[in-house]
């Protein structure tokens, strides 16, 4: 089993607008983890960030993009930066990301365990954020990832399962997590924040893809880990905190009444044209049950938004899924980054 020590990561983390309010005790918090060093990417940030980095000598390394360039962007940058510094595993989180006491300890427990199973061009371990996945019905949701050929989240052979959950006499899910969380669980794909992994991945996975821009970007990069037959595990005793837990609100699944009242156009747009490309070009395993899944939602939809005069969502969702299956990908004029 190989020995690591903290020495050896470098944390990379991404922070745009305002936000030095969740940015300031994350990085603290990092800090105190241990790490040698930290590649800030401030992605067209509005506060004098420089100077407020500049006390901490050459701990942070900071990266500045005039304007900003999406989540995609900004983790492509960052993580490309880190593979210029000495230590070899990097450690991505979200500027509102405060990693707890000793759960970079326990991440790298975990890696140097888990290298009698896989070699670390195909391995990567991600922490436990607890906000987001506080009971089973997450905990099902993220360890059960939507199935092959599924669009946006909808797949027929999930109605069955919907129709008996929806019935009177269902039993109601209890809100304890399962007993076994204490082992790695593996996982097919995650998202950035949390993700802890040794820099030669990036020689078979490659980096972020910046024309995902937002949203999904990280579900397709680390999709790529476990589809080249890597592995990534969940380490849930390895907590994060989420600070701004109020970003959680939102587009999950196939939630239809999620989508149609949602009214941040520009998440809706990226979202949803994303996950549409995802689902077509990486997931889907069975044309005709993809064709038919796809059919079927849209149909969902459509009824949905008349029924409750959500039809401007509709258009925008129905644009969006047609720049994802037409591969335009990028920022859109019509939704430029703040």
């Amino acid at each position: 089993m190989a020995t690591l020590d903290k020495s050896q990561v470098t944390v990379v983390t991404v922070t745009y607008g305002h936000r030095q309010d969740y940015l300031k005790p994350v990085i603290q918090s990092i800090l105190n983890q241990g790490v040698s060093s930290i590649v800030l990417v401030a992605n067209g940030v509005s506060w004098d960030i420089e100077s407020w980095v500049r006390p901490f000598g050459l701990l942070i390394h900071l990266v500045v993009l005039p304007q900003n360039r999406g989540s995609a962007g900004g983790f492509a940058v960052g993580i490309q930066a880190a593979t210029q510094l000495p230590p070899p595993l990097i450690w991505l989180l979200d500027d509102d990301n405060q990693p707890c006491e000793g759960s970079l300890d326990k991440l790298l427990k975990a890696y140097a365990q888990l290298t009698d199973r896989h070699s670390q061009q195909g391995l990567a371990v991600f922490g436990f954020r607890k906000k987001w996945y506080n009971d089973r019905t997450d905990f099902q949701r993220v360890i059960l990832p939507e199935r092959p050929s599924s669009f946006l989240g909808f797949h027929i052979w999930d109605i069955p399962d919907k129709i008996r959950n929806r019935m009177p006499w269902k039993k109601k899910i209890q809100t304890s997590l399962p007993n076994y969380l204490d082992q790695p669980i593996k996982m097919k794909y995650v998202p950035y924040g949390g993700l802890l992994f040794h820099r030669d991945l990036l020689a078979s996975i490659g980096l972020p893809r910046e024309d995902f821009v937002l949203y999904v970007d990280d579900t397709e990069f680390t999709y790529r880990i476990t589809r080249q037959g890597g592995g990534i595990y969940w380490i849930t005793d390895a907590e994060i905190e989420d600070l701004d837990f109020a970003d959680r609100s939102a587009i999950d699944g196939n939630q239809f009444f999620k989508r149609l009242h949602l009214e941040d156009g520009r998440r809706l747009y990226y979202t949803t044209r994303n996950n549409a490309y995802f689902n077509t070009y990486d997931l889907k395993n069975n044309v005709w049950i993809y064709f038919l899944n796809q059919k079927i939602y849209l149909l969902i939809l459509w009824i949905l938004a008349l029924r409750y005069r959500h039809m401007d969502q509709y258009r925008l969702m129905h644009r969006a899924i047609q720049d994802g299956l037409k591969k335009n990908m990028g920022i859109s004029p019509d939704y430029p980054l703040p």
